[in-house]
């Protein structure tokens, strides 16, 4: 590569990111369109911590910390909540983007690299999680950073750098691959299992021992770093929230893992991830590639299976993939191998398309369509809602029942089936209204029998002492809770079931203390 070419890639992304940055500064806030609970679940998170508490000890959640530390860390910095989520893609761009450098630089040609360049710094500040629709969400943006972060390890796994690997390269490669599986586990374990598999078994098959030691010295030693600063105590809270999903209501948040790999929207990509295997198998030369093909992209797939709305984006990675392996000249029947890379990238286009387009919209928004998220409270300043959405208030129920009914029973009455469909924020700001009228407005929330209660958030409450922003197993900060309110059409009837079954496991005595429309209040002896 001349030396032209890597100023061109620098100049190109740095540019890239000026523009998202310059597009931020225009907007201001958060003008979000989508996932309304997604963003009170982060709110919570990122206000926790920013109150000092920390995840897994104070608070229950299956995330890691760093998926919201960068949040926390702008917020700490003075900036207003919703600007702190927005330019938080901004940080974490500019945090990886030399590791982005090295990976484009050292492995690909000119257009590769910066097609490799652009597509991770597109990923990490996109405004939407993906899929096709024209909305502006910051919901599950940990996914997005992971899946950069994975290619990373991806790429530097398969494909040695292409000046011949030496001492230097061994090094660097190893440090940064260590510091990403880290940074995964850090951020959402799933993501770290399932690329920790094709890890460990490819770099011992293509002969480089050397990197993987690096790696998992550098990663051990970060993750005891962890320990020593949190102590030993958060790896076993964290576990123990981690076990606790597998409780969970939703044991997987979409489809079936069958559907993940076979189900209309998801055939074709398999169907060419499959071709990639064959045609790489066939050779003697390539047959460690197919290998190392086959295993990232089943631990791809397993990602996508265990994240909600979360799209193939490996698709974007099979298709650079095999378009380094024809640049460097290292396989046999370059058409067909074209062919699929070409495919695979044809059918994830529109989710890039999405991706890229985001920024733009949420600048184009129009500042009218939207209402504040509190009027009152300075702690969630600068996050915007689309009014149409925010503020509707619907209820789905069973009209007729076709088999025998679930009725959820709790101190002695049926509680009607119910499903809540509407603005979160609404129901947050009515069932808040009624608690005031109740005497009851501040100290630590009560605790909710349902998926969320971001109550503490836009009112005079507190967090309640731990508890979970979005609850999946038990009915966590119960020990430290004066007072329990059940809704009467619950946002995820499944979850308030097993909610309430904790609460009557634990034998605390209950009295209630009054009841409106919306929900029953007791108080907890």
């Amino acid at each position: 590569m001349n030396r032209a070419a890597p100023r061109f890639f620098w100049g190109i992304l740095l540019a890239y990111i000026l523009l998202q940055s310059v597009l931020l500064w225009l907007r201001g806030g958060f003008y979000m369109s989508l996932h309304e609970g997604d963003m009170l679940h982060l709110a919570d998170i990122v206000l926790r911590m920013h109150m000092g508490q920390v995840p897994h000890l104070d608070f229950t959640t299956p995330l890691g910390g760093w998926g919201f530390q960068p949040m926390v860390f702008l917020a700490d910095m003075g900036f207003p909540l919703g600007k702190a989520m927005v330019w938080s893609q901004i940080l974490v761009a500019l945090i990886l983007l030399p590791a982005i450098g090295w990976v484009a630089l050292s492995r690909f040609g000119p257009a590769l690299a910066l097609a490799f360049g652009l597509g991770e710094v597109m990923l990490i500040t996109g405004l939407i999680h993906g899929e096709t629709a024209a909305a502006v969400s910051l919901s599950m943006h940990y996914n997005r950073w992971a899946w950069a972060i994975g290619f990373l390890v991806a790429v530097m796994v398969l494909l040695p750098p292409r000046a011949g690997e030496d001492a230097r390269s061994v090094r660097i490669d190893g440090v940064l691959i260590g510091l990403a599986m880290a940074a995964l586990a850090m951020i959402k374990v799933t993501y770290c299992l399932a690329l920790a598999v094709p890890a460990l078994i490819m770099l011992p098959v293509l002969g480089r021992v050397r990197v993987l030691l690096w790696a998992l010295g550098v990663s051990f030693a970060v993750l005891a770093v962890v320990a020593v600063v949190e102590g030993p105590a958060y790896w076993i809270g964290y576990a123990n929230d981690l076990l606790g999903t597998t409780q969970s209501a939703r044991k997987y948040p979409g489809p079936p893992f069958a559907g993940v790999v076979f189900s209309p929207a998801y055939t074709a990509g398999t169907a060419a991830a499959v071709a990639a295997v064959i045609l790489l198998a066939r050779q003697a030369q390539t047959r460690n590639m197919a290998r190392g093909a086959f295993l990232f992209v089943a631990g791809f797939i397993v990602i996508t299976w265990q994240n909600f709305g979360t799209d193939p984006y490996w698709l974007a990675f099979l298709a650079l993939f095999l378009a380094a392996l024809i640049e460097r000249e290292a396989v046999p029947g370059k058409g067909a191998l074209a062919g699929v890379a070409l495919v695979a990238l044809t059918l994830f286009t529109p989710v890039l398309l999405n991706l890229a387009w985001s920024p733009l919209r949420h600048v184009l928004a129009d500042a009218g369509d939207y209402r504040p998220l509190s009027e009152t409270h300075g702690e969630v300043a600068g996050i915007y809602l689309l009014r149409e959405r925010s503020e509707a208030a619907k209820a789905e129920r069973v009209l007729i029942e076709t088999g025998e009914p679930e009725v959820t029973e709790f101190e002695g009455r049926s509680l009607p089936a119910c499903a809540y469909k509407g603005s979160i924020v609404t129901l947050t700001e009515t069932e808040l209204k009624q608690l005031a009228d109740m005497g009851l407005t501040g100290g630590p929330q009560p605790l909710v029998a349902d998926l969320v209660s971001p109550h503490w958030i836009v009112s005079d409450f507190t967090p309640l002492p731990g508890g979970a922003p979005w609850t999946y197993v038990g009915a966590p900060g119960l020990a430290a809770a004066g007072h329990l309110m059940v809704p009467l059409c619950a946002i995820d009837g499944r979850v308030q079931a097993r909610v309430l079954e904790a609460v009557e496991e634990s034998g605390r005595t209950l009295s209630l203390v009054g009841e409106t429309q919306l929900f029953l209040l007791y108080r907890i002896e």
